[in-house]
């Protein structure tokens, strides 16, 4: 079964930013009913179908209740205000772990982001990859994107992890199918080598510094099993250029003037800068959470110990972050 194209144009938040961007990809879906879930999420499937039934304007719609497009409707749309589909559903976080996530409590934007983010995720799994696949989502917040793998519970051994006490605390009581864990500002994770066919971080590296992103790489690298995957999302040469080209930009993401005009040149001699920036948890470490832009080729020399290119597609996320799409090199990182 294929998700069809959609093509949605919702605005787009950071902590004090937006833009609009437009969606428009396609993905693969497990069909309704999945026996892996917990019994509260099976109702949900089943509620979501009996709710088809009984509307002659979604019969019209969708044609089906295992149509992905009705899916999707049903996470983004319906959730929000069918009680009977919140009273079995995942429930919505917190507004604070809303805000720090993706910088507003606007629910709406908050399922249709993460649903947006999902699917940039699910196109770029390699058909080589094969069910049971195991997931970290690296940097999850309160599960955003996380959320939407539960109706493919049983083709993935879904795992999370966050510096955010509050936020892993929500992922453990509220997302049965997920495994989550703390973790601290620094490697290790808790997790042994050679762990996950697939890590995706989204909005993480992004905010790091030189040092730590050197060193997230290398750790990422250790739990990723060989000819694994890793997804990340990165501010690159399109997202410089936008904010160096437009002040208010600057001001609604937080980056002081006084700081940019001296370290812009910083992108242009070494395709790297690292800025100050709020942050919406006291758990993570300002000194090196910020907000980061790196070249590609920075990226290329940055990830030749670990891992290979799959792919870079420029303003995957929003028209904002891109997306590299990294696999895991075999031997050992010195070789």
């Amino acid at each position: 079964m294929s998700f069809r194209p959609a093509d949605t144009e919702v605005a787009w938040y950071y902590p004090g930013e937006w833009q609009l961007f437009r969606v428009h990809r396609t993905a693969r879906a497990a069909p309704l009913g999945n026996e892996a879930m917990q019994p509260e999420l099976n109702d949900y499937l089943l509620r979501a179908v009996s709710l088809f039934n009984r509307s002659p304007d979604l019969r019209q719609r969708f044609g089906s209740p295992e149509d992905p497009d009705f899916a999707k409707f049903v996470d983004t749309e319906a959730i929000l205000y069918m009680r009977e589909l919140q009273e079995v559903g995942i429930p919505f976080p917190p507004w604070e772990e809303m805000l720090t996530v993706g910088g507003e409590t606007d629910l709406r934007l908050f399922l249709t982001i993460g649903y947006a983010c999902f699917l940039s995720v699910r196109n770029h799994i390699p058909g080589y990859l094969l069910p049971p696949i195991s997931l970290l989502d690296f940097g999850a917040g309160c599960g955003r994107t996380m959320r939407f793998f539960f109706r493919e519970a049983a083709s993935f051994a879904c795992h999370a992890c966050d510096v955010d006490r509050k936020a892993v605390a929500y992922l453990k009581e509220n997302m049965p199918f997920v495994k989550a864990e703390e973790t601290e500002n620094l490697p290790p994770l808790p997790y042994l080598s050679d762990s996950f066919d697939l890590v995706y971080s989204i909005s993480v590296f992004t905010h790091l510094d030189r040092t730590a992103l050197a060193n997230w790489l290398k750790e990422i690298h250790r739990v990723t099993k060989p000819g694994g995957v890793f997804l990340v999302t990165l501010h690159g040469e399109r997202a410089f250029t936008l904010v160096s080209n437009e002040p208010e930009r600057r001001k609604l993401i937080g980056i002081s003037e006084e700081e940019f005009a001296t370290r812009h040149g910083s992108f242009t001699e070494h395709g790297f800068v690292w800025l100050k920036q709020p942050v919406g948890s006291p758990d993570i470490d300002t000194s090196q959470f910020g907000i980061s832009f790196v070249s590609r080729k920075m990226v290329e020399d940055q990830i030749r110990p670990y891992f290979e290119f799959v792919e870079y597609i420029d303003g995957e996320i929003g028209g904002w972050q891109d997306l590299a799409v990294l696999r895991k090199r075999t031997g050992r990182p010195n070789d």
